[in-house]
């Protein structure tokens, strides 16, 4: 559904209103973070998508009886939005800003389309230091061909700030993520999951997933990757 599952979607949005509201995921990916708001709280949420292929295949994968609550779209350009100004009630998206280089111009958009008094939330990768990767996330970037852009956690508050946005709080959040990537990586290490997993996508996929998330967790676990969790308001 979405790392950490539902656990991680309710500490994400823990203390805000959701029931009835407007939404929009940016990076929807799959879907399941969208999904499931939709579905827990009647949400009515519109996935943002740089991907096409990704507008396409959540576009499939949505529930008959959340398909006139949830839809998708394709965006190329993340400093002009396709949306109205003072649109939405809440505007999230879940650890994948981070392979964004220029966040500033789409803040500024999400600042213009979020209603007065609307609520921020981003959950995203980031680095103990600007601008630069320790050795981990680096072998992670190169090997998966992954375009990680290092940004520290006071940095991400200034952007936002610099944005409009008041009220910004922020939340470490690496420990936790640390045990669901290292969770994933001991799934996936289980014996019957594991043979499972090769039939269907075979061995070497295997042992990319594997070799990945473990790769991921141990950089959490050493603070050379921080997860941080930002709430904010217009």
């Amino acid at each position: 559904m979405s790392e950490g599952g539902a656990n991680a979607i309710d500490e994400m949005f823990h203390g805000i209103e959701l029931n009835n509201k407007i939404a929009l995921d940016v990076g929807a990916g799959l879907g399941g973070v969208a999904f499931y708001l939709a579905k827990r709280y009647q949400t009515q949420v519109t996935g943002l998508e740089i991907n096409p292929w990704l507008v396409e295949e959540s576009t499939s994968r949505t529930p008959v009886d959340l398909s006139n609550k949830v839809n998708f779209m394709l965006y190329s350009d993340s400093a002009h939005l396709n949306f109205q100004t003072n649109h939405f009630d809440i505007i999230y998206s879940k650890g994948v800003l981070v392979h964004l280089e220029n966040k500033s111009p789409l803040f500024k958009e999400l600042y213009r389309i979020l209603k007065p008094g609307g609520k921020l939330i981003i959950n995203d990768w980031l680095s103990p230091v600007q601008e630069q990767w320790n050795n981990k996330v680096k072998e992670l970037c190169e090997s998966e061909g992954f375009a990680f852009y290092a940004v520290s956690p006071s940095n991400y508050s200034d952007l936002l700030q610099q944005a409009g946005f008041k009220h910004i709080q922020h939340q470490d959040k690496q420990a936790v993520y640390a045990q669901y990537n290292q969770s994933i990586a001991d799934w996936l290490r289980n014996e019957t999951n594991a043979e499972l997993f090769k039939a269907r996508f075979g061995s070497k996929a295997w042992e990319e997933a594997l070799w990945g998330y473990q790769l991921i967790a141990a950089s959490m676990q050493e603070g050379e990757l921080l997860v941080s969790l930002f709430h904010a308001q217009k």
